[in-house]
């Protein structure tokens, strides 16, 4: 796994491009076949990478412009579209295992029922190479970025607007947000935990906590995220299923258990954003000032 870290005798912006093309070159082996690492890992490792790279045009996206920044993003979220399904299949397996565990009635045909939208593709093979096609068209532009960037300021504007936006998320699924603003808000926290890593040599001993703090709370909402999905996949086979003794049960154990994931969250949330963007964007910009000029 490459690093994500910049070094101190690097101008911000150009050490992200130095990660980016880093990211870039492992997304390619992977997809490629040629990583050491067995092909379901590879499928895992690759769609990593594009979340990453996608985190890094967003950070970039005041120094990229928003044109640039969006379309790069959407090529990276294209890439790893075609490797979902390679992922879906299996995450979506491990929910309905855990809940049917609370369910009596559970059988061999709550996973029929349940997984149904969730097959994985027929040809692993050629969802890799529809990645690798999406990868390769956006790859060149990566080798580009923060090339007129020097400076803090190079990532600065995008890491306050990355840490507002968490905070901006949070009040809005704070009033009862729906399944969509809930991940949203996950993919705000993981642009966010992504960017910190960058930054996380200048106050290891600091940031490595906050950063498993952002961690876990994504963890907390890719979960509810994933049991949103399998109470969808419910309700669309209500009609063939609804005469089944396990069918509400599932349901209301999923939502039971979204409903206490989203409070967990919630809770976490409040205190990992506390702060407001401005004294944290300072306070990040006072920990690499110090740090580039010690080292």
């Amino acid at each position: 796994m490459p690093s994500l870290a910049l070094r101190p005798d690097e101008a911000p912006a150009a050490g992200v491009r130095r990660v980016a093309l880093d990211a870039l070159d492992d997304a390619f082996a992977h997809l490629r076949g040629t990583s050491e690492l067995d092909p379901d890992r590879q499928i895992h490792e690759a769609r990593k990478r594009m979340k990453e790279l996608r985190a890094l045009a967003v950070l970039l996206r005041p120094t990229l412009g928003k044109a640039a920044a969006k379309e790069q993003g959407a090529a990276f979220r294209d890439t790893a579209k075609p490797l979902a399904g390679l992922r879906d299949a299996h995450v979506m397996r491990g929910v309905v295992g855990a809940l049917a565990a609370q369910v009596p009635e559970a059988s061999a045909e709550i996973f029929e029922a349940a997984l149904g939208h969730h097959e994985e593709p027929d040809d692993p093979g050629e969802a890799r190479a529809a990645a690798l096609a999406t990868l390769e068209a956006v790859a060149p532009a990566v080798g580009t970025w923060g090339r007129d960037a020097p400076g803090w300021d190079g990532i600065g504007v995008g890491l306050e607007r990355l840490y507002a936006a968490c905070r901006r998320d949070l009040a809005i699924v704070a009033l009862g947000g729906s399944g969509e603003q809930f991940h949203d808000w996950r993919k705000a926290v993981k642009y966010l935990m992504f960017a910190l890593r960058l930054l996380e040599p200048a106050w290891p001993e600091l940031q490595q906590p906050y950063e498993r703090a952002l961690d876990r709370l994504a963890e907390l909402l890719g979960d509810e995220h994933d049991l949103g999905v399998l109470i969808e996949t419910l309700d669309a086979t209500l009609a063939a299923h609804s005469g089944a003794p396990w069918h509400l049960a599932l349901r209301q154990a999923a939502r039971a258990r979204a409903l206490a994931l989203r409070a967990e969250a919630l809770a976490l949330g409040s205190r990992i954003f506390a702060e407001q963007p401005r004294a944290f964007i300072r306070r990040q910009q006072r920990y690499w000032v110090v740090w580039t000029t010690s080292t």
